[in-house]
């Protein structure tokens, strides 16, 4: 019987190549713990990301903390309750119907924004998505939502103001510190005769003359510069056609919360307008008329 001798440098080699294949199995289940883990939340929680696991009954089985902050419950009051508790009745069925809808692995049940019950009862607008997965033994439905309720009621906030500035018949602008038209109100269309969407962006020099310019300055810089409004300044404006229009203006300027001015803003009244509008309403206040702007 022959020996076969064998090379202690390749021993060594087979050694050193399976102590590399487990140490990177060992890596892979890592990997895919640190998946699962970010799945749950703990990766999720500094982009302030709530996420929760339901199973295929509707249960809730986990939550991360910027879920419950989302919710207001604690994670031991959602654990093992019924999903259906963060819907509002008006939601319920829907929502149900489509966990409820045969899985596909690579798409979403649920996508888009949708109102979550608050433990409080009021309403937490949220947009994400959820999705089936799988943790080796059983389906679950992971659903990854970011709360956008300030930003939804700001924007509501924000179509209700620009009602309001659009049904006025004065024309309504706004400026950043460069001068810039950041907004423009109907009133200004019907006014000046541009566009919101020709003049936001632009400077305002088409709508004032060479001889209003200094004094469309002072306006500008004093209007930023008080407290309160500037009010009921009269002076003249271009319209798109030529025309030269008297107006009265009143100028204030535009905080951020930190109190920093950021911009102004301006209510310009078509003079002969306002005073047609005197004589037709008897029950209009007397007021004084408005003073020059200085010169």
């Amino acid at each position: 019987m022959t020996t076969v001798e064998t090379d202690p440098l390749e021993d060594e080699l087979r050694r050193t190549r399976a102590e590399l294949a487990e140490a990177r199995a060992e890596l892979a289940a890592f990997r895919a713990e640190r998946v699962h883990a970010d799945a749950v939340g703990f990766g999720s929680e500094l982009l302030q990301v709530g996420i929760f696991l339901s199973s295929e009954d509707g249960r809730i089985v986990d939550v991360n903390p910027a879920f419950c902050d989302i919710t207001g419950y604690a994670a031991e009051e959602l654990i093992g309750e019924s999903s259906a508790l963060l819907l509002f009745p008006e939601h319920r069925d829907a929502a149900l119907a489509a966990m409820n809808a045969p899985p596909d692995a690579a798409a979403d049940v649920v996508s888009g924004v949708t109102a979550l019950r608050h433990r409080s009862g009021e309403r937490r607008y949220v947009r994400g998505r959820a999705r089936w997965n799988t943790d080796g033994q059983r389906r679950l439905l992971v659903s990854a939502l970011v709360d956008v309720t300030a930003q939804r009621n700001a924007d509501r906030e924000a179509a209700r103001l620009a009602a309001l500035l659009d049904a006025s018949p004065d024309a309504i602008l706004s400026a950043d510190l460069d001068r810039r038209i950041t907004s423009w109100s109907k009133g200004a269309e019907r006014l000046y005769g541009y566009t919101a969407a020709e003049m936001i962006g632009q400077l305002p020099d088409v709508l004032i003359g060479e001889g209003d310019r200094r004094a469309a300055d002072r306006l500008w810089e004093a209007s930023l510069g008080q407290a309160q409004f500037l009010n009921d300044f009269e002076t003249y404006r271009l319209a798109r056609d030529g025309r030269r229009v008297p107006v009265s203006i009143t100028g204030f300027a535009l905080r951020d919360e930190s109190g920093n001015v950021v911009g102004g803003a301006a209510i310009h009244r078509d003079i002969p307008s306002v005073s047609k509008r005197r004589r037709r309403s008897p029950a209009w206040p007397p007021s004084s008329r408005p003073r020059r702007m200085p010169s």
